[in-house]
């Protein structure tokens, strides 16, 4: 017998959105200063690349996984900033990522 008093409308906890932190989160926010955002950041981009770095390094070429390991080692960056953002709490609003101005993409 289903649970009577349980709304219907609530979804589960991994179908929020990436962005909003849940109330664990906001409670487990690690002290959010710029050294340690940066100290974070690293680790992270570090410990992404490894994984990358060492599947290149075991198979002996870059050509691994059809040449997909050089896109890979560019997006392990990206990640970590991802990651860091939603560890601190920021929002990924603060990492000022948008699509350049006109001018720009003519010149491109």
């Amino acid at each position: 017998m289903p649970d009577e008093n349980r709304r219907v409308d609530t979804p589960p906890d991994f179908f929020r959105v990436c962005g909003e932190p849940s109330d664990r989160m906001k409670m487990q926010k690690m002290r959010d200063t710029p050294k340690k955002a940066t100290h974070l950041y690293l680790q992270l981009t570090f410990a992404f690349s490894a994984v990358v770095w060492t599947l290149i390094i075991w198979s002996g070429h870059l050509y691994m996984g059809f040449g997909l390991m050089i896109p890979a080692i560019m997006w392990c960056p990206a990640l970590a900033a991802v990651v860091t953002c939603r560890r601190l709490g920021r929002e990924f609003r603060s990492l000022a990522w948008r699509w350049p101005s006109n001018r720009y993409i003519a010149a491109a």
